[in-house]
Order: structure tokens, then sequence, then C-alpha cells
């Protein structure tokens, strides 16, 4: 039989499992690392009210709040040229990094409709 360790955090309990010689950890509500997912998920939620649409601004494409800058125009800089936040908040100093992060975040989690809007960006370019 395994010894059996504590973990020494409220709320985290663990099971031994002979038949595959593993101590399990179960994570509870009130475990610090729930907490920290639950708060990481609440400044996720908030950063979305970082980005709105404005039919008066950039063809209604999402853009970060209280700006012109798009949020694929973010993305570009990000991901088709290799930019670091640090390297976007140098090149606009009026950015917060938690307006960055929210256009990142928007792009994550609607990659056809930015991809989209870098497509026909691309194609007007071009004409």
């Amino acid at each position: 039989m395994l010894p059996t360790y504590s973990l020494e955090q409220p709320g985290i309990s663990q099971d031994h499992d002979s038949a595959t010689s593993s101590v399990v950890a179960t994570i509870g509500p009130e475990s610090t690392i729930a907490q920290g997912l639950d708060t990481l998920s609440n400044e996720r939620a908030k950063r979305q009210f970082l980005i709105e649409r404005n039919p008066r601004i950039c063809r209604e494409e999402p853009i970060l709040r209280g700006t012109r800058i798009s949020v694929s125009n973010i993305v570009e800089l990000h991901h088709l040229l290799g930019w670091s936040v640090q390297k976007i908040r140098e090149e606009y100093p009026y950015l917060t990094d938690e307006q960055i992060w929210a256009a990142l975040e928007y792009y994550e989690e609607r990659p056809r409709e930015i991809d989209a809007y870098l497509q026909q960006e691309r194609e007007s370019a071009g004409e």
C-alpha cells in the first residue's frame, strides 16, 4: 500500500486507487486552485466588455471600446507579424494589456469571424 500524503489545501481531498497505485486529487470549490480558475474566468468575462461594435467605426467590425483599433488589427500584429503584447503596447501606448488580451481572447473564441475580416482587408489592399 502507498503512503498517504496530505495536500494541506482546504477543499482538496485525495483518493487512493490501489488497483492503479495512484493518488487522485479532487479539487473542491473552496480550494485555492479552483478560486484561481474562477478568478481567471471572471477576468476573462470582464475583458469581454472591452470589445464593442459601432456601426460608425470600422464597418461595424469588433473594436476595442473607446478606440478605433479593430480586433483584427491586434490579431494581425500578434499572430501574423509575431508581435508580443509588450511590443503592441510600445507601438500603441494608449492601449492597456487588458485591451490587447481582450482582442486576442475574442479571436480565440471567434477565429472564423476575425479571419474573414483579415481576408477582406487583404483583398481590398490588393485591388
